[in-house]
């Protein structure tokens, strides 16, 4: 039987941000990205979460031992964790047998 994550020393989180709030996103000129010209003006400044959430968010992820393991969604308007259950997907170094010649 393969070893679990904590006995190996594992440790993994995920992190998916919604459109962060960075400048290059804030001033991006929208006529000149290929469908962004359609969005209606501001939009993308209401879509996007501040960073100061998405790093308290991460920071949390990675320093607290109960959230290994866990997803992290982050939005404007919340901040959501998520367990991930263990799924075993068999043997991660299947051993092949050679025929023996008869």
């Amino acid at each position: 039987m393969a070893p679990t994550n904590k006995q190996e020393g594992i440790e993994y989180g995920i992190l998916c941000p919604s459109p962060a709030a960075t400048d290059l996103l804030l001033t991006a000129d929208c006529s000149k990205v290929r469908h962004f010209d359609r969005l209606p003006p501001g939009y993308l400044g209401n879509l996007a979460a501040p960073m100061e959430k998405i790093q308290k968010g991460f920071l949390k992820l990675v320093c607290l031992e109960e959230m290994n393991g866990a997803i992290l969604y982050t939005s404007d308007t919340e901040m959501t964790f998520q367990r991930v259950d263990r799924v075993s997907l068999g043997e991660s170094s299947p051993v092949i047998e050679e025929k023996k010649a008869q």
